[in-house]
């Protein structure tokens, strides 16, 4: 037994087994309060968020990008997401891991879901596998990980945005094993971000959010990872 197979011992079962009413009340507040923080952060950055989208190819058929009033790629309306829902630094955030969630998980979630046409049911199972796989990571890894330098909310957040879609989306457990992989290979967040006159602390959740729509795709494209990738 490894690292990432005791890990995915808890989150799989999750993935597929009913989910307790006062837990899926629970998701339905994280999924109020950011998309309350997203649309608030969305309005505070539209003409950046446009410019972006201008740059891109169009997208007939994509996903929603949240307070943009437009389709995107399912990565870019991911990270749109995640990064609206970071710009005020109102997203929700467990102190015990220095850890934003929401703002990592949720729009990943919101992408696949949109683009898949899945249920509200799977949203809220996405979010809360997402969640429990992102905080006990950074559980695990606070305080060093923010002692050397590193952004827990995208890294462990990416982590957390791909584990999340994979189980909205109904992936098997080797299937979520190699998104959990493919996300781990990108996941990344500098603090340094956040100092002086830098506007790109929000881009650390916003690239989280996008990892994890990217990861799931590898994986249900069949690219299988090491063993033990968070070992």
């Amino acid at each position: 037994m490894n690292l990432t197979e005791e890990l995915l011992n808890v989150l799989y079962p999750m993935s597929v087994k009913p989910l307790p009413e006062e837990i899926l009340a629970a998701a339905r507040t994280c999924l109020l309060d950011e998309l309350g923080a997203i649309y608030g952060g969305a309005r505070q950055i539209r003409d950046q968020i446009r410019t972006f989208l201008d740059f891109q190819p169009p997208v007939e058929r994509g996903a929603s990008v949240i307070g943009g009033g437009r389709q995107a790629s399912l990565e870019h309306a991911a990270l749109w997401g995640g990064f609206a829902g970071h710009v005020f630094d109102v997203d929700d955030g467990n102190r015990f891991c220095n850890l934003h969630p929401g703002s990592a998980v949720i729009p990943a979630v919101l992408a696949v879901c949109d683009a898949k046409e899945r249920s509200m049911d799977d949203l809220l199972r996405g979010i809360v596998v997402g969640y429990e796989a992102a905080t006990r990571i950074a559980l695990c890894a606070q305080p060093a990980h923010r002692g050397r330098g590193f952004h827990a909310s995208g890294t462990c957040g990416a982590v957390g945005a791909a584990v999340g879609a994979a189980a909205a989306l109904g992936f098997d457990r080797a299937q979520m094993k190699s998104a959990l992989a493919a996300a781990a290979a990108s996941a990344s967040g500098l603090l340094e971000m956040q100092e002086n006159v830098s506007k790109l602390k929000p881009y650390n959740l916003g690239h989280a959010a996008m990892c994890g729509v990217t990861a799931v795709g590898m994986a249900l494209a069949g690219f299988n990872g090491p063993e033990d990738p968070l070992g």
